[in-house]
């Protein structure tokens, strides 16, 4: 079910990120992502990942959610899809809502 799902094309795929329970809303998550995606971008490369719930966090990076999978007797996960950007092109943005969650 997974693998008709996800891109067919070359791409990176984030199977985990995880910040610790008592550091959530620290700002960790978004600064992973943020170099994550600065990497990726100067590459050129697409990125997917697979959560077991809907994420404010990957939405604010650029991923795009995508049908969700309902798999028997467990989850539903929700696959989300984040093309590259010009370098710098959401920077600002991603800077701007760390600031504001400091």
């Amino acid at each position: 079910m997974l693998a008709k799902a996800r891109p067919t094309e070359p791409h990176y795929e984030l199977a985990f990120l995880a910040v610790r329970p008592s550091s959530t809303g620290a700002g960790y998550g978004t600064a992973m992502l943020a170099h994550h995606r600065s990497r990726l971008d100067h590459v050129g490369l697409p990125s997917w990942t697979s959560t077991t719930t809907a994420s404010d966090l990957y939405s604010r990076h650029g991923y795009a959610p995508r049908p969700p999978i309902i798999l028997p007797d467990g989850p539903t996960l929700h696959p989300m899809r984040r093309n590259p950007e010009a370098d710098g092109d959401r920077r600002e943005g991603i800077a701007a809502h760390a600031s504001r969650r400091a």
